[in-house]
């Protein structure tokens, strides 16, 4: 928990410098003391509460600190220490983002504003250059700027349209958001504030969402209530699999034609051939 305060301040401090911070959150709490964790602490940054990150990132004990440097492998991973680590990977950055230390000193401005994130006046720059007299490395730099944005917003869009049809809620207001937000003044990025608002009004979705936090915020519950039982037991197990099936069950009821529903059906036929799998006598007897 002492932890939780510095890394809000790594990702003010350097999170315009290039720095993403996120958490790979690994136990099994339920879902109303995570959020109250999160809101006591103000915390502003991603947690991902949904996967299993113990094969990629064994952590013997917690908190556990990786840091993924700028060539995409990791440079260290500890419980301390991190704070240098992060300095020298960031100290490789000049324009975060763009993939490149260097550009001919007329796309300098343009190549600072995309670091900024300043994607629209990175543009109106880099156009400048394009279309003006100077010369070809320049002229190169500034297309491979554009290009860049042309396709980071590209991938955006592609995003948003794949989460709309996985009926991914979430992913999809964060895509579009991203690029209301953030490529505001982007000619291909203007539909996204309309986007983002008929999202937020689309009854559909917010049956999806409400939907994908009931699954959460169960399999959460059926997490926590499990730490205390002997799942080594057969018959303690085969109680937890019934309960995790009714849960799943009931949850399909009550949000049918939802994506989580269809999630939740994946893991009740798992518990159902587990269940029946478990009650076999062993062969030979």
């Amino acid at each position: 928990m002492r932890q939780l305060p510095h890394m809000n301040e790594l990702h003010k401090e350097y999170g315009p410098k290039g720095l993403h911070v996120f958490t790979l959150y690994c136990q099994a709490h339920p879902l109303a003391q995570i959020e109250e964790l999160v809101a006591k602490h103000k915390i502003e940054y991603p947690i991902a509460l949904d996967g299993l990150w113990g094969d990629d990132y064994p952590s013997p004990s917690l908190p556990q600190v990786w840091v993924i440097g700028v060539d995409g492998k990791i440079v260290h991973k500890g419980t301390k220490g991190y704070d240098e680590a992060i300095e020298k990977e960031l100290a490789k950055v000049k324009y975060p983002g763009l993939g490149r230390a260097k550009v001919a000193s007329e796309v300098e401005a343009a190549a600072k504003a995309f670091g900024k994130q300043q994607f629209a006046e990175a543009v109106k720059l880099a156009t400048a250059v394009v279309e003006g007299d100077f010369s070809e490395a320049a002229q190169a730099d500034a297309q491979f700027i554009l290009d860049r944005i042309e396709e980071s917003i590209r991938a955006l869009n592609q995003r948003a349209e794949m989460a709309e049809v996985q009926k991914d809620v979430a992913t999809q207001t964060a895509c579009l958001k991203r690029l209301a937000e953030a490529y505001k003044g982007c000619e291909d990025a203007a539909d996204a504030p309309e986007a983002l608002k008929k999202l937020a009004a689309n009854k559909d979705a917010q049956k999806e969402a409400a939907a994908r936090r009931a699954l959460l915020t169960g399999m959460r519950d059926l997490d926590w209530g499990a730490g205390d039982l002997d799942l080594n037991d057969a018959k303690v197990m085969a109680e937890f699999r019934k309960k995790c099936i009714a849960f799943f069950d009931k949850l399909i009821k009550e949000h049918p034609g939802t994506a989580a529903a269809d999630t939740a059906k994946t893991y009740a036929d798992f518990h159902r051939e587990q269940l029946k799998a478990e009650a076999k006598p062993p062969e030979g007897k």
